[in-house]
């Protein structure tokens, strides 16, 4: 074989391969990403607290009068984080971002959750977290704060 032809045949491997790691560079990237699965928030009723109604403090006169079984339990609707994932105390969002033109899932920790009453299930949300947020249900154990995922649907 003459080097003409060497050339030839080396150039269009070379293209071949080009090609087909271009084709499957975005499959192989995502292969490699941690794999997490996400929630919404959800609603849950928390108590009310018996010395507090309306958003006042009822005085201790007013505490030692009252009698629970005189009024029915009363019940906040707020958002709540279920305790399996609040567990080790770090929480994860998902947010996309552009990153060299392309969208990129990345896993943000929450810094700032303050957390309220307790339900049956869930943590009663205060600040930190919206009910528009997905949360981190499995795969937390290889996050850090802006880790590109991969979303299991």
């Amino acid at each position: 074989m003459n080097s003409r032809k060497k050339i030839l045949v080396v150039t269009g491997v070379f293209y071949l391969i080009m090609l087909v790691l271009t084709l499957s560079g975005r499959s192989v990237h995502n292969a490699l990403l941690p794999k997490v699965t996400v929630t919404s928030l959800e609603y849950e009723k928390f108590p009310v607290s018996n010395d507090i109604k309306n958003g006042k403090k009822l005085s201790e006169e007013q505490q030692k009068g009252k009698k629970s079984f005189d009024q029915p339990q009363e019940f906040d609707l707020k958002i709540g984080i279920p305790k399996n994932i609040y567990k080790n105390k770090k929480v994860y969002i998902i947010t996309i971002m552009t990153v060299n033109g392309e969208e990129r899932t990345l896993a943000r920790e929450v810094q700032e959750l303050i957390t309220g009453r307790v339900g049956e299930t869930c943590y009663e949300v205060v600040s930190g977290l919206s009910a528009l947020d997905q949360i981190v249900v499995t795969g937390q154990e290889d996050l850090f704060d802006g880790r590109e995922v991969y979303v299991v649907e």
